[in-house]
């Protein structure tokens, strides 16, 4: 089942943020993990805030190397004694944006199944934030397929994130399963002071099971 508690995403901020990047990169940041781990043992809480933004501000130009695979994330929640499993692939285009972000950013993808946070798909815009009102109407197609349109929630305090949000759960498999069986999607994301924008996904490869 999706769940998001939204109050608790809410309160903890641009941490949660570094949280749900530290989790989608994770194989590329096996080194920065290892020093986010030394973050936690902080006792000052700026500093230790300081700790991770210079632990998880990461060279994002480096975990774009590769386009072509999909890479996956497994992960034991010793707390809760659950497995979190994701899978991630940034798109194979990047959009210029213009003042006052002045840099080319890529769309990555997600699916995750997450220990205390349930299943999910996500967006996430690498440069820019999104500009829509709290659900957003994306459309996405899906190889030659008609465009469908789908409902996503953006998080108030984290504008570059996009989580699947349609109330019927069914809708979620549904989606899921055209990534496993297409070859392509393109996305179209509304970024702010930009407009909408078209991202491609080769999705061809996917191999995922848990939902």
């Amino acid at each position: 089942m999706f769940f998001i508690d939204v109050n608790y995403l809410r309160s903890n901020g641009g941490f949660m943020k570094k949280i749900f990047i530290a989790l989608c990169l994770l194989p590329v940041f096996a080194v920065a993990n290892e020093t986010g781990e030394s973050c936690s043992k902080l006792e000052d809480s700026s500093k230790r805030l300081e700790c991770y933004d210079s632990v998880f501000k990461a060279d994002e130009q480096s975990v774009k190397t590769d386009i072509q695979n999909w890479q996956y994330i497994e992960k034991m929640d010793e707390m809760r004694n659950k497995m979190t499993y994701a899978a991630y692939k940034f798109s194979s285009n990047s959009v210029d944006l213009p003042a006052p972000y002045e840099k080319d950013t890529q769309a990555s993808i997600a699916i995750r199944r997450h220990s205390q946070f349930g299943d999910g798909v996500l967006f996430n815009l690498h440069g820019g934030h999104f500009k829509c009102n709290r659900v957003c109407n994306i459309a996405i197609k899906f190889d030659s397929d008609k465009v469908e349109n789908y409902s996503f929630l953006k998080l108030p305090d984290n504008p570059d994130i996009l989580f699947f949000f349609e109330k019927d759960e069914s809708k979620l498999k549904n989606f899921v399963l055209k990534l496993k069986e297409s070859k392509k999607l393109i996305v179209e994301l509304p970024i702010y002071s930009v407009g909408k924008k078209q991202f491609t996904f080769n999705t061809e490869g996917l191999k995922w099971k848990y939902f």
